[in-house]
């Protein structure tokens, strides 16, 4: 039994000696990722912080044509217009009308910054493309992030019916975009640049 007992004496003490190593070494670590090992502090964004895009210049304009097999497509990139149902184009001065689709809707974190329109004519009649399926991708080239506009169809109060055409307000941060326009199956893109005010 006496050597059971110092066995068991033997035992705790490497317990207790290897628990103080343990808490020991923890300390250490602890106190090196304090310290940061003698580097320079870094400056870190509180959780709660968003980092800001370059301010787009919403007066900017630009204009630009492509083709596929069968339409001529031009775009525009013009500052927000108002948009309104044709009750509200009875007495409006100004504003599109919308005729069909979508108004994309402007939330607190995300104003619409410019209207983009395209007009879709047939390559071979020059005749005005209104009741085809239309669809716009815009991806931020730095970012890579792609949105869907929601399509509207509508045309300028000033302009008339004659005017049709397909988009909507958008929100665009100031840089460089790849803009697709997908009609009736057949796609067409636009390299754009919006500028920084």
């Amino acid at each position: 039994y006496r050597g059971i007992f110092f066995d068991f004496i033997s035992l705790k003490h490497y317990y207790l000696t290897m628990k103080f190593h343990f808490l020991w070494l923890v300390f250490v670590i602890a106190m090196i990722a304090v310290s940061g090992c003698g580097a320079a502090p870094k400056t870190a964004l509180p959780a709660t912080a968003t980092v800001q895009s370059a301010k787009a210049d919403t007066s900017a304009s630009l204009e630009q044509s492509a083709t596929t097999t069968t339409y001529k497509l031009a775009l525009a990139i013009a500052p927000p217009e108002k948009m309104l149902t044709v009750e509200e184009a009875k007495t409006a001065k100004e504003g599109e009308v919308m005729v069909g689709g979508e108004m994309a809707m402007s939330t607190p974190d995300k104003p619409m910054t410019h209207h983009l329109e395209v007009s879709v004519t047939d390559q071979k009649s020059g005749a005005l493309i209104t009741e085809q399926s239309v669809a716009i991708a815009v991806a931020n080239v730095t970012t890579r992030q792609v949105t869907n506009i929601p399509i509207a169809k509508m045309y300028g109060l000033d302009a008339g019916v004659s005017e049709t055409h397909f988009g909507n307000n958008v929100a665009l941060a100031a840089g460089s975009y790849t803009i697709v326009v997908t009609v009736g199956g057949e796609a067409a893109t636009f390299q754009v640049t919006i500028p920084t005010l």
